[in-house]
């Protein structure tokens, strides 16, 4: 009877693992994205100076920083928290458009790595820290 069972909660597990992997979030859940995707506000600031202000701001977060890099359409920072004893992590991006030569739009695009996660960083929480690192970055970088 023990082994029946074993091989029942097995399959089981089998059958219900694909679902629960393919409703995790990954980097390219949001790196993938539409870039006007997310929170956004815009900065009275030149598109590099925003964009060396967006890198410099996430560092300045508690995430790991997993890369970025540009387009003509936008620059982009990607980074992760990891798991903790509260939250299964998440994943995000802040993406930089240009909107003329002193206006430029940052939008902050994250997820929770599980769906059903309902503790951890929201992306409120990341845009409003994100948003503020960039205008003290910003202050400091212009003349």
């Amino acid at each position: 009877m023990k082994r029946v069972f074993q091989r029942v909660m097995f399959a089981l597990a089998l059958a219900v693992a694909p679902a629960v992997l393919a409703a995790c979030a990954t980097s390219a859940t949001v790196s993938d994205a539409p870039v006007a995707l997310g929170t956004m506000r815009e900065f009275a600031a030149p598109y590099s100076e925003v964009s060396a202000a967006a890198l410099e701001a996430v560092e300045r977060l508690n995430v790991d920083v997993q890369g970025s890099d540009e387009t003509p359409e936008r620059f982009q920072v990607r980074f992760s928290k990891p798991i903790s004893g509260f939250s299964w992590g998440e994943v995000g991006v802040v993406n930089v458009v240009r909107v003329d030569e002193q206006r430029t739009r940052v939008y902050v695009n994250t997820a929770r790595r599980h769906q059903g996660q309902v503790s951890g960083t929201s992306e409120r929480q990341f845009s409003e820290q994100i948003f503020t690192n960039v205008s003290e970055s910003i202050a400091r970088l212009q003349p």
